[in-house]
């Protein structure tokens, strides 16, 4: 959740975000996150910024 807030999003848009492309919201949280190839398969602008953000974050961490 912290890289969707560092990206510019929010929980509830995360929720409509999830429902608009189809995706389990519920598996999101159970599972601690979800791939990021479906993530950047639907497209969408926000959501690419995200994995992005996460992936620079993750080089930084080691």
């Amino acid at each position: 959740m912290a890289d969707i807030r560092q990206g510019g999003g929010c929980a509830w848009g995360l929720r409509a975000w999830f429902k608009h492309y189809g995706l389990s919201f519920n598996d999101f949280i159970q599972n601690g996150g979800i791939d990021s190839t479906t993530i950047l398969s639907t497209g969408d602008a926000l959501a690419i910024r995200i994995v992005e953000l996460a992936k620079q974050a993750s080089v930084h961490k080691g």
